[in-house]
């Protein structure tokens, strides 16, 4: 005989959908940005590939600056409120984009995208932790694992670090 009960449902923590989506759009966003950057702002800005990717590694390197200010933000605020302000920062900049047609322009608005931009991971993780947390006294609620082994997987697969050795090893 078999069992047609209907299993318990899995109590879902509180802020858990709000997160998976915002997880969601990031990725879609982050994915569809980096490839077709150069080619737009190429194409917006009239300057050469060289300069566009030479402006883009320089504001690059400058937003890593904003992490330890991101870090006190969450510490203050809280990481959901800090993570709704860098959505923000990057929407408003992405949006500013086409209107920034010379170099200066360019490189202001690409610095406060940048700025969003490179600190919006290190909050997502601080707000996945806050999700995570479970009450005072009782606990995790879920095992990290599978997160930790996607952060180590991905940590040694992306980015692909290991891959100009692998094709120069098996062309051997």
């Amino acid at each position: 005989m078999t069992d047609t009960r209907t299993p318990a449902r899995t109590r879902r923590m509180p802020g858990e959908r709000a997160m998976l989506a915002a997880m969601g759009v990031d990725s879609l966003g982050s994915g569809m940005y980096i490839p077709f950057s150069l080619v737009f702002f190429h194409h917006i800005t009239g300057l050469s590939f060289a300069v566009v990717g030479a402006v883009l590694t320089v504001v690059g390197l400058v937003g890593m600056t904003a992490l330890p200010l991101a870090g006190s933000a969450v510490d203050r605020y809280g990481a959901r409120r800090v993570q709704l302000v860098l959505y923000g920062v990057r929407g408003t900049g992405f949006a500013l984009y086409p209107f920034a047609t010379a170099l200066p322009a360019f490189a202001a608005v690409a610095l406060g995208t940048a700025v969003g931009d490179r600190a919006f991971p290190a909050v997502q993780q601080a707000w996945i932790g806050e999700v995570a947390r479970a009450p005072t006294g009782t606990g995790c609620r879920r095992r990290p694992a599978p997160c930790a082994t996607g952060a180590w997987a991905r940590a040694r697969c992306w980015p692909p670090w290991w891959w100009p050795w692998a094709v120069t090893a098996a062309s051997r």
